[in-house]
């Protein structure tokens, strides 16, 4: 069963990248109508692995792009967030940061056209957002702790955490002009964090 108090923060936390999303694409020039190469596909008849895992691809990919208009990054982030399949979709993208950076989770000097770079961009960045050593800029809240040691529950929040902050992530890169590498950038050089990403290494 999952626990309910973390369940919540993840429900205030889409809402909040719902709103956030609706107000800026609202806000913008973007015409009434969608074309389907801005629209993150949800499936109408259920959805399968290997389709949820070229979405999560497709994610990690679109916002970590230098070249994507932040328009089209926001309309994306409400088509998730409205999505029945959205976490399965979000759970997808983390696996790929895991597990598809090879040979790149060391940051390198200059940006490079890899997908797997842009990969273990996010990964380093989630990681240190998950060590608590780096906060979000967009609206957050905070994750509820008890003192419940449960280990399927402990299980449950990392996972619930894990999706915060991706989601989080993908809020502040909806309205970055540039790609998921100079943000990268940005955060190590305000943040002052040493040997940044060393949880994702």
């Amino acid at each position: 069963k999952m626990h309910s108090s973390s369940k919540n923060v993840f429900t205030l936390v889409l809402l909040a990248v719902i709103m956030a999303a609706t107000k800026a694409w609202t806000s913008s020039s973007v015409p009434l109508h969608r074309s389907s190469t801005t629209m993150v596909a949800m499936s109408t008849d259920g959805t399968t692995a290997c389709w949820a895992k070229e979405q999560g691809k497709a994610l990690v990919q679109r916002f970590g792009n230098i070249f994507e208009p932040p328009e089209e990054k926001q309309i994306a982030l409400e088509n998730l967030v409205l999505s029945p399949s959205q976490e399965l979709i979000i759970d997808s993208a983390l696996e790929e940061i895991q597990n598809n950076s090879a040979g790149f989770r060391r940051r390198f000097p200059v940006r490079l056209p890899s997908r797997r770079a842009t990969t273990a961009c996010f990964g380093r960045i989630l990681a240190e957002m998950e060590s608590g050593r780096l906060i979000a800029t967009s609206e957050q809240h905070p994750l509820m702790n008890d003192d419940d040691d449960d280990d399927d529950e402990v299980v449950v929040d990392t996972m619930i955490s894990q999706r915060v902050h991706f989601l989080q992530l993908l809020q502040q890169l909806s309205t970055y002009k540039q790609g998921v590498w100079s943000l990268e950038r940005q955060m190590m050089k305000e943040s002052g964090i040493e040997n940044f990403g060393a949880g994702y290494l």
